[in-house]
């Protein structure tokens, strides 16, 4: 398991200076900053805590220093969570000169008490001013108050400062989709009478097992079609694993599984159908009965996940059909249980309109594509979630996501789903529950959701 290292609140100090003998041009330096930065203008005068300017989260402030007269801009910024660093960043003017010693930067509390200074930093020539950290600054007012070295040898500093939030975040990943898979159970589980099994190489078998997993408080691992991976079948054992149950056939998940359960003296019990959605169809009837469904497309594993954890918790089966046709065997299951709720996740190309009439008491939700959906699914049970912890998964493939939404359905937690650049639904999910998340934890490595989507997600 990997931590990313990342400051939850960030304050970038960029800089530069007007010298006394010469004219130094204001595009000497190219301010970096994201596209959704809005830019404040200081507003004079600002030369006290009580006329201190404001700057709200994920913002970004311009201002200048008349160093002549003893110039000094107090900026007042919110903290919005608990729990959080803070880290200062400096930089240099374009043409090379150092001008670190002609800024100073000082922090103070909501009740204009000293806190830290830039002068307690060590500034490294060429490359940035360290970062100034204060751990765990609690949630409420602070004070900026940016001033000239006595030292400097400049009449104008013109600077820029962005305030940028971003969850505590953690990654949980392995060397590869198994690996990960192990880990993110060890997250999860410490112990476990059951474990569910599926391929790791292909999704349709494995889109209906997150409930059944749930059911039996079980992690959700993956095996190759003829070899449990050494690191699976060490966590099988770690956890007091008993029984087994095995998802897809002989075709997907070969005997030879069972065999090297057998030699481990596990128990297995294999669950499977012709194709992928009889063998749903089995899961759910291992299951049990169930007034409530959900139903999502076989031929795409994006809509099934994002209800996958919301399933689970709810004890409700996955059902997966056609986009223009309900399978027969779906088709006498609908018709012989007393269905009093189905959702049907995704829009009418996933399950066409007709599927979705003759599904009993339908529900549908859905968006414009994938991400979108999540965002909806997540919405329609945002009171039945717990937005403590999120998990983050790609929304490109499947491995990840699949069991990863065993571990958010232990705590009713959200599973969210990616592009690598994060979709605007996406960030919409961060946005609105922002202040009830404590850690956002990605699931899988760098080629599944590489730092930068983490930070656009942020």
């Amino acid at each position: 398991m990997q931590k990313i290292v990342y400051s939850v609140l960030i304050l970038s100090i960029m800089i530069w200076a007007t010298p006394l003998k010469a004219q130094a041009t204001m595009n000497s330096l190219e301010f970096q900053s994201t596209d959704s930065n809005e830019t404040i203008v200081e507003q004079e005068p600002n030369n006290s805590f009580d006329l201190a300017d404001d700057l709200t989260s994920n913002k970004q402030f311009s201002g200048q220093l008349n160093v002549s007269n003893g110039d000094r801009d107090y900026i007042k910024i919110t903290i919005p969570k608990k729990g959080v660093d803070f880290a200062l960043a400096g930089a240099f003017n374009g043409n090379g000169m150092d001008i670190s010693q002609w800024i100073k930067i000082t922090l103070y509390d909501a009740e204009k008490q000293y806190l830290k200074t830039s002068e307690d930093v060590e500034m490294i020539e060429g490359v940035s001013l360290e970062e100034m950290n204060l751990s765990q600054l609690q949630v409420g007012d602070y004070y900026l108050c940016i001033s000239a070295d006595s030292k400097s040898t400049v009449k104008e500093i013109n600077y820029h400062v962005a305030f940028d939030t971003a969850l505590p975040t953690e990654r949980i990943m392995g060397e590869d989709r198994f690996d990960t898979a192990v880990e993110i159970s060890k997250f999860g589980w410490e112990s476990a009478h059951y474990a569910v099994i599926a391929t790791g190489r292909n999704f349709p078998d494995a889109l209906a097992a997150t409930p059944l997993a749930k059911k039996n408080d079980a992690p959700l691992l993956l095996v190759d079609k003829n070899k449990i991976p050494d690191n699976v079948m060490k966590q099988l054992n770690s956890l007091g694993v008993s029984k087994v149950h095995i998802i897809g056939g002989t075709s997907v998940i070969s005997t030879n599984i069972e065999d090297q359960l057998e030699k481990a003296d596990i128990k297995f019990e294999r669950i499977y159908g012709d194709n992928r959605y009889e063998t749903a169809l089995e899961i759910a009837k291992t299951m049990g009965p169930s007034n409530k469904i959900a139903v999502a497309t076989g031929q795409n594993f994006a809509d099934a996940l994002s209800i996958a954890p919301i399933a689970a918790k709810q004890g409700m089966p996955i059902l997966l059909t056609e986009p223009n046709k309900i399978p027969e065997e779906v088709n006498d299951y609908l018709d012989t249980n007393n269905i009093t709720k189905s959702y049907v996740i995704g829009g009418p190309l996933a399950i066409s309109d007709q599927v979705f009439a003759d599904i009993p008491e339908p529900h549908r939700i859905y968006g414009m594509n994938r991400y979108e959906t999540n965002y909806n699914v997540i919405s329609t049970f945002k009171d039945q979630l717990d937005f403590t912890s999120v998990y983050a998964a790609t929304g490109a493939n499947f491995p990840d996501a699949l069991t990863g939404s065993a571990l958010a359905a232990l705590n009713s937690n959200p599973l969210l789903i990616s592009a690598s650049t994060p979709d605007e639904s996406t960030e919409m999910v961060i946005n609105t529950h922002y202040n009830d998340i404590s850690k956002l934890f990605i699931l899988g490595g760098e080629n599944a959701l590489s730092d930068r989507t983490v930070q656009l997600l942020n």
